[in-house]
């Protein structure tokens, strides 16, 4: 693989994340049952809209990295740097992602849906499978990371 394929599939598995978790926001902000106030849903919309923000910081830092990669020539200097850029705001995501999908969290949730009723459970479980839908972009995300320091590493 060149550094110029593997910085593009690195922007491309990034996209899919971040889709990925703008759909998650739409569930737990958007459609989250009106007229009833939860904090456990307050604090997951919180984290959520962090997540889609880290995200979007990790694209834009890729694509950056895929602009200083043109063919052959490689501005080595800022691809390191774009590539560091991105990974560290993908970490923020992966941590707070770990603490949402969380035996804590999970059982918050499934709290509030046997205490609430009515939309509550249904919310529930279309966040849950929302972010259970992520944890394939992650995976694929972090295994285009590593190959595009390998790529840097043999040049």
């Amino acid at each position: 693989m060149t550094v110029e394929a593997a910085v593009g599939k690195l922007g491309r598995e990034l996209k899919r994340l971040k889709d990925e978790l703008e759909a998650v926001r739409v569930t737990v902000v958007e459609d989250r049952p009106s007229g009833d106030q939860a904090v456990v849903a307050d604090r997951l919309g919180d984290a959520v809209e962090e997540l889609v923000g880290w995200s979007v910081e990790a694209v834009a830092a890729a694509e950056k990295m895929r602009e200083a990669v043109v063919g052959e020539r490689v501005k080595s200097r800022l691809v390191r740097k774009s590539l560091g850029e991105s990974q560290r705001s993908f970490h923020r995501v992966l941590q707070r992602y770990n603490e949402l999908v969380s035996y804590a969290r999970i059982a918050e949730l499934m709290q509030l849906a046997r205490e609430r009723r009515g939309e509550w459970p249904a919310w529930v479980t279309a966040v849950r499978k929302g972010l259970e839908k992520c944890r394939e972009p992650l995976e694929a995300v972090a295994e285009a990371y590593l190959e595009c320091w390998e790529e840097i590493a043999e040049r």
